[in-house]
């Protein structure tokens, strides 16, 4: 979580949108930062790590997650909230589809519901046509103008691997060009990341939203 919040500084910083995608080894919980704190009483406070991003709790561990930072200067940086989020599922929905997956999205006058995200598909996740599970979701949140979306996508094994065809296709439907991160910058990327494990992701006390970051 704090390399994601790292990958945002450097986006807002140097005006670059990035994404970076990751998969879990061990199953693990993250909960939205503005989620009331008496949410957290149905998990430990040892079992959960706080997002920079909005939404309630995420399981993750069969999913492969993605961040995608987005600088204000972009045009989808102007977009409303929904108009993101639409967007950014729509090229995922399409990168799936392509991969030979089922899915669709959830109609945008669907009633939403509190509680764990995966079980509560609110407009424009992309559920199975048939059995109606949530397949993927996402989280934003805007600072600066400039925005971070963490989505999670719920995977067979075989395809929970960057090197799939349907991430680069995802990534392709994004943007018009895309290039790896040098390696100034990566080093820049997990400077920041370890900083704000020092002052927010690694104290016990912020990841249960008992006090502002500092």
């Amino acid at each position: 979580m704090a390399l994601d919040e790292s990958l945002l500084d450097w986006s807002r910083e140097t005006g670059v949108a990035a994404i970076r995608f990751y998969a879990w080894d061990h199953p693990a919980r993250t909960v939205g930062y503005f989620t009331p704190r008496n949410a957290f009483d149905f998990v430990s406070e040892d079992d959960v790590v706080r997002r920079f991003t909005g939404g309630g709790l995420v399981e993750h561990g069969d999913d492969l997650t993605f961040a995608l930072a987005v600088p204000a200067g972009e045009a989808l940086a102007f977009a409303s909230a929904e108009e993101r989020y639409r967007g950014i599922h729509e090229a995922l929905a399409a990168a799936l589809i392509g991969a030979g997956m089922a899915v669709i999205p959830v109609a945008p006058d669907r009633e939403t519901s509190p509680g764990p995200c995966f079980a509560h598909p609110v407009p424009w996740d992309l559920i199975h046509p048939f059995s109606g599970l949530k397949i993927a979701g996402g989280a934003q949140r805007r600072s600066r103008g400039a925005f971070l979306h963490q989505g999670s996508v719920r995977l067979a094994e075989k395809l929970r691997s960057t090197q799939t065809p349907w991430v680069e296709a995802f990534v392709s439907g994004l943007a018009g060009s895309v290039g790896p991160l040098d390696p100034a910058s990566e080093e820049h990327l997990v400077s920041g990341a370890t900083a704000l494990v020092g002052i927010r992701y690694g104290d016990p006390v912020w990841n249960a939203g008992k006090k502002p970051p500092e």
